[in-house]
């Protein structure tokens, strides 16, 4: 009796059913990877984003805020400085009326109904033994400039930024070319404090200063991007409260916060 004939065939290979669970799995585990990555990029994007915006809104205030503190500088056998902002007129800049202006006439981004500009006067102390502008252009050592800060996307790459251009006061001319310092600066909007002499009774725009010696503090406050090109986040509207600009309302994918702070004149003290 031949015995192999009768003990059973095993099976060879995956039935089709177990094919295709075996598939079923597979693509389920893959799906779980992919969404993983796709969440931990998202997540790095947003953090990059924020951190960025953060970084440049830090930078942005501590840069101004070290220019005003210093407004009205000048070395006593130079002169003295008659006011700490100059409020008169800088033509060719970008924008019309004076080097420190209240921004209603801004003609930089339609996106926004104004830009405030800032224009610190100050006889610069040497930096390396050279006097220079905020630029880092050379000027003479007596030379009373303006330091001019504003907001402009002078290259028209879509990017707002920080801008700032010294402007000679004795010569009423410019000492170089603009330079931008900070990028995804959006808007800038700055208020101007009152000081009786002892305390800061009141903040006002500059086109209501009447007395630009009586200024003791200024008040500013920034809308700030990360300074890219291009969005991280969904197309969403947001709005925006600046001091005494009107609202800002922005649809887009650019995330953005406010930065502001008050910084007190020292020479004013």
């Amino acid at each position: 009796m031949n015995t192999i004939a009768n003990i059973p065939s095993r099976q060879k290979g995956l039935s089709l059913i177990e094919l295709m669970v075996a598939i079923v799995l597979g693509l389920i585990l893959i799906n779980g990877a992919l969404e993983m990555l796709l969440s931990s990029r998202a997540t790095f994007r947003n953090t990059d984003d924020v951190s960025r915006i953060q970084e440049n809104g830090r930078f942005a205030l501590d840069l101004l805020a070290r220019n005003i503190r210093m407004a009205g500088y000048r070395n006593p056998n130079n002169g003295v400085v008659d006011g700490f902002f100059f409020d008169g007129a800088c033509a060719g800049i970008g924008f019309a009326g004076n080097c420190t202006d209240d921004g209603t006439d801004a003609t930089s981004d339609p996106g926004y109904d104004q830009f405030d500009h800032i224009a610190v006067t100050i006889d610069p102390p040497p930096d390396d033994g050279t006097d220079v502008d905020c630029t880092n252009t050379a000027i003479a050592a007596t030379a009373l400039i303006a330091n001019v800060f504003y907001i402009d996307d002078d290259d028209g790459d879509g990017i707002n930024s920080l801008y700032c251009r010294g402007y000679n006061i004795d010569t009423s001319s410019w000492v170089a070319g603009a330079q931008p310092l900070i990028d995804g600066i959006d808007n800038m909007q700055i208020l101007y404090g009152i000081s009786d002499g002892t305390n800061i009774t009141r903040y006002q725009p500059a086109d209501a200063v009447t007395n630009w010696s009586s200024i003791g503090a200024v008040r500013v406050s920034l809308l700030v991007s990360s300074g890219d090109a291009t969005g991280q986040d969904i197309s969403n509207t947001r709005t925006f409260n600046l001091l005494d600009a009107p609202q800002v309302t922005l649809t887009d994918r650019f995330n953005r916060q406010i930065f502001g702070t008050t910084i007190a004149i020292n020479n004013s003290l």
